[in-house]
């Protein structure tokens, strides 16, 4: 029997023995990949029993076909990786495969295979679920071209077409992650994933009870009463049921925009309710929240195309460097702010940040003997906010707090010189916004909305930025002495990375997509400093192909990652007497290429949104969203891109 008569003979009588024969042909890949994914058999196991949990409930569904076994690779990969989210850690990819086969493997040589079975992993995912389905089928989980094309139901010459094709795309996309590899080569390390897919343990003998009782809506109680399974108890069900609610979720919200649509446009309704028995928005692309004014205006953006969004609060006021209470007293400056300017458009910091599990816009900025000022969007409302300036930026404040207030001739305290210099970063994992100012690392509690005191003997670099790298475990700023390191917040530990090209009002930008850091830039030398390095990962340091123009930290200036595609955008610094347009550059990091933009950007400050896949520039009483359009047509698709 094929597998969706398998599936059809389960849904309609329960039949173990049935599901039984899915959980024999497919265990052994599914358990591969969840091991691949979280580095923990425990993890694994409870992964993977969810994966076939879902398939159990799914069963009824009239469009399975040969499918099954590229629905269960995706399925099981996505719950071992929210399977390890939820215990607080990242994806690791170190492996135990070899250890539990009794095969002798290097730490290392372990890291290395792990990682790049991940990568291949990732890549073979985002394929067509029609070569996908030859990839796992043929490699993955073994089967000879013979096997597979009677499952298929297709001639044999039709798997061995499909096989190349999928090698082919798969070469392509994972070249663009830095990894090149022969068809040979890649058609090793597939058959080595297969290779490394453990034999099933005896707790998946009651996988075919479990799924019965998980199919027939019963609950985890019942389930462990009936059954006697351990999945029951444990975090299986648990994993399993958060699936299936994401999926039903996933639905409602992309039904919600199709119909919104539908009714705006006025037609396409049959369009429309196919689009929602398909579970997407039409095209097989994932449709993005639009239950925001941020959200519905970033769904309706084309890519490459700019849109102002109106929302409330954001005026003159809120953006002037001066407070109502920094006033002139019998002709004194009572706090002395020597001069009024903008803080997002005549500031010394270009870039705000966004915290997805809020839905927030975090920016603080101002010096040069002028008021700082602490402001927030909110997505969900709307609305900025001013928020309270720290007590170590307030002048009134009697608190010193790792440093003295300067005064002015006439005894009053004055606002100290200096500018946040692209300092504002965010590590939403640790729930810490954060931005280093006057040698010091200064933390802001998310949730709790509470300035940290002042982090005693961690002195930074006072003109240097510094960034969130949640792989690394921390923020990346600049030591005193100039070099690259990473203080872990919750430890309260620093370690040294090592020393890179940069330049006074120097850029940094942590990159969510390709879990990488640039840096570089500045104003150092005649023509400003055009040296830019990478940092990956696990901490190393590559020298990148010079920046293409002179940029810095300036407003009028940019550095941009797309959360997209992972690409840079460089918006070159505007100079004084400058006769020509700025000109802006695309840079794949992976590829260490460089390609100009013919789109141009206003002074502001921008902050990529990764919950709705675009840009935000925040200009003086306006703000623009900015979807990107890649220069690179084959770039590895990112997070909002369909898989």
């Amino acid at each position: 029997m094929t597998d969706s008569q398998l599936l059809a003979e389960f849904a309609r009588s329960r039949s173990e023995s049935a599901f039984a024969e899915i959980v024999r042909r497919h265990g052994r890949m599914v358990l591969g990949v969840c091991l691949r994914v979280t580095g923990r058999r425990e993890l694994a196991e409870e992964a993977a029993q969810a994966a076939f949990m879902v398939l159990a409930r799914k069963a009824g569904k009239p469009a399975w076909k040969s499918d099954v076994g590229a629905w269960l690779h995706r399925v099981a990969r996505d719950l071992a990786r929210s399977s390890v989210r939820a215990e607080g850690r990242r994806v690791a990819r170190e492996r135990e495969v070899a250890a539990m086969q009794g095969k002798p493997a290097s730490p290392e040589d372990t890291d290395r295979r792990a990682e790049l079975l991940g990568l291949i992993d990732a890549e073979v995912v985002r394929l067509p679920a029609r070569l996908r389905e030859v990839v796992v089928g043929l490699y993955l989980e073994g089967s000879t071209q013979a096997e597979l094309a009677s499952r298929m139901g297709v001639p044999e010459g039709t798997v061995a077409s499909r096989s190349r094709t999928a090698l082919e795309r798969l070469r392509r996309l994972l070249s663009r992650r830095g990894l090149v590899l022969g068809s040979a080569a890649l058609s090793s390390q597939l058959a080595a994933a297969g290779a490394a897919a453990v034999d099933l343990p005896a707790s998946f003998a009651s996988l075919p009870a479990l799924a019965a009782a998980f199919a027939g809506g019963g609950s985890a109680a019942q389930a462990a009463a009936a059954t006697g399974a351990a999945g029951s108890k444990g975090g299986a069900w648990s994993l399993a049921e958060g699936a299936m609610d994401m999926m039903y979720w996933t639905k409602v919200k992309i039904a919600t925009a199709v119909l919104c649509v539908a009714a705006a446009v006025g037609v396409g309704t049959p369009f429309a309710y196919r689009a929602l028995a398909a579970g997407t928005g039409g095209n097989g692309n994932r449709t993005a929240k639009t239950d925001t004014a941020l959200g519905r205006l970033a769904a309706s953006l084309k890519p490459g195309e700019m849109k102002k969004l109106n929302t409330i609060g954001l005026n003159r006021n809120l953006c002037k460097s001066w407070y109502d209470w920094d006033t002139i007293e019998n002709g004194v400056r009572k706090y002395g702010a020597q001069h009024m300017f903008s803080i997002m458009g005549g500031g010394w910091a270009n870039d705000a940040k966004w915290d997805p599990q809020t839905e927030q816009v975090f920016f603080l900025a101002g010096g040069h003997y002028a008021a700082f000022k602490f402001v927030t969007y909110s997505a969900k409302t709307n609305k900025w906010t001013l928020e309270p300036v720290p007590p170590w930026l307030d002048p009134r404040s009697k608190s010193q707090d790792c440093g003295r207030w300067p005064k002015s001739k006439a005894g009053n305290k004055v606002w100290p010189r200096g500018h946040t210099y692209d300092c504002n970063a965010i590590y939403p994992g640790k729930r810490r916004y954060a931005l280093t100012l006057w040698g010091k690392l200064r933390l802001y509690d998310v949730d709790k909305k509470k300035w940290l005191k002042c982090i005693p003997g961690f002195n930074t670099n006072s003109k240097g930025p510094c960034e969130g790298f949640p792989e690394l475990g921390g923020f990346v700023a600049f030591s005193r002495s100039g070099k690259l390191i990473v203080y872990d917040p919750d430890k309260g530990s620093k370690r040294e990375l090592g020393g890179v090209p940069y330049g006074i009002h120097g850029v940094m930008e942590y990159n969510p997509v390709h879990k990488v850091l640039i840096v570089g830039g500045g104003d150092s030398g005649k023509d400003g400093t055009r040296g830019l390095a990478l940092v990956d990962a696990k901490g190393r340091i590559k020298r990148l192909k010079p920046l293409p123009v002179r940029v810095n930290c300036t407003p009028t200036s940019k550095l941009m990652c797309d959360p997209v595609s992972g690409e840079y955008i460089f918006q070159e610094v505007h100079q004084r007497n400058m006769k020509r347009k700025q000109k802006v550059y695309a840079l794949h990091p992976i590829l260490n290429e460089w390609k100009e933009m013919k789109r141009r950007f206003p002074t502001g400050v921008a902050v990529a949104v990764d919950t709705y896949g675009v840009i935000v520039i925040l200009t003086d009483g306006m703000v623009y969203v900015y979807k990107h359009k890649s220069p690179w047509p084959d770039a590895v698709p990112g997070k909002g891109e369909a898989k």
